[in-house]
């Protein structure tokens, strides 16, 4: 069997009239352009690569979230596909790019590649009516009340009341954590509206300025961790919060170190180092909805698992190789005692949360 595929191509047509010009058949050319780029979607390295992103999706921490949101989205589209006139072999091929969709953003840069792609070889002028069409169909269809509330009550807690749809927005406390500040679990909206508010070069001076309210947050979040694997680091961090009270930000900068180390360390065996553990993790740019919370926990452990070797300025900012390897006053200070202790609470309590997650979601009904 050649490549090349068969000049037959057949595309039945949609018997239903639709407003607005159309053709019902792609010219015998591009059915073969199509074609061809339809086998490319379809190689082994794309199959490859689709599959190994579903099952992280299906099978981490968000895989529970996502599946419930690909199914409040996925059927009104694929309903609305079959209502809004496009053609027969059309609607397959879009209610199975629909279905794939459920792993989100992470498809993104494919997505923008075949979309590339097919602007070259297929002219789709002729078909924008029928697009037009389909996106009145869809939007009705959503139920965006219950979308927004599985929304909130799936992003961070504390978010919740930081978020104000007006100054705050979801997107400028996740653009806080990829800049290296914790904002999941701890601190509490007081705090995250004051950091998100105010200027990047100042938000230094506002967290110290918030030192009390940020180790109170930090003791309210620890306390929840009652039971299960993360108890010991959770019975740790609150000794941390002390030393920070007691005037000994140093040793609570350590402890806060080691915990994130022990933490992340115990989510891969054998451990293959920092640079591999995130390679398997999403990043903060190419994410589903349903990892928001996740992602936002991760950001700023990046900026602080940084590689540092000997010969190498020492990172003024929380590091944790720093803290261990280059003890001294540019890396032991107020504010990265601070940082350290918010990020180490912040990712227990997130794992100790996918414990429970876990726990719940096995449970017989």
């Amino acid at each position: 069997m050649t490549d090349e595929p068969a000049d037959d191509l057949d595309t039945p047509e949609d018997p239903r009239p639709v407003a607005g010009p159309r053709r019902n058949h792609l010219r015998p050319a591009e059915q073969r352009q199509f074609a061809a780029a339809l086998r490319r979607m379809q190689s082994p390295e794309v199959t490859q690569a689709m599959d190994g992103v579903r099952r992280m999706l299906a099978e981490g921490p968000a895989g529970q979230l996502g599946r419930q949101i690909s199914a409040q989205i996925n059927a009104p589209i694929i309903a609305a596909l079959r209502e809004s006139g496009l053609f027969a072999w059309q609607q397959e091929i879009a209610a199975s790019i629909v279905r794939s969709s459920g792993i989100g953003a992470t498809l993104q840069p494919m997505a923008a590649a075949i979309a590339r792609q097919a602007s070259v070889v297929i002219d789709m002028s002729d078909m924008l009516p029928n697009y037009q069409r389909l996106l009145a169909h869809i939007a009705p269809k959503i139920d965006m009340a219950w979308f927004a509330e599985l929304f909130r009550r799936h992003q961070p807690a504390n978010w919740n009341d930081a978020v104000d749809g007006d100054e705050i927005h979801t997107m400028d406390l996740l653009d806080l954590a990829r800049e290296g500040w914790p904002t999941t679990w701890v601190p509490g909206a007081v705090t995250l509206r004051a950091l998100v508010l105010a200027d990047a070069e100042d938000r230094a001076e506002v967290l110290i300025a918030h030192r009390d309210h940020v180790l109170d947050d930090c003791l309210s979040s620890l306390v929840e961790i009652d039971e299960g694997p993360h108890t010991e680091r959770a019975r740790l961090l609150e000794q941390a919060v002390g030393c920070i009270r007691a005037g000994a930000p140093g040793p609570a900068q350590a402890m806060a170190a080691n915990i994130i180390d022990t933490a992340i360390r115990a989510t891969m065996s054998p451990w293959k180092g920092y640079q591999k553990w995130l390679s398997v993790h999403p990043d903060d740019t190419d994410f589903t909805i349903g990892q928001l919370r996740y992602v936002a926990t991760m950001a700023p452990v990046r900026p602080a698992v940084d590689s540092f070797h000997d010969g190498d300025p020492i990172p003024a900012a929380f590091n944790r190789h720093a803290t261990s390897h280059a003890a001294g006053a540019i890396q032991y200070t107020d504010l990265n005692a601070l940082v350290g202790v918010l990020l180490a609470v912040s990712i227990t309590r997130e794992f100790h949360q996918q414990h429970r997650d876990a726990d719940a979601s096995s449970e017989p009904a």
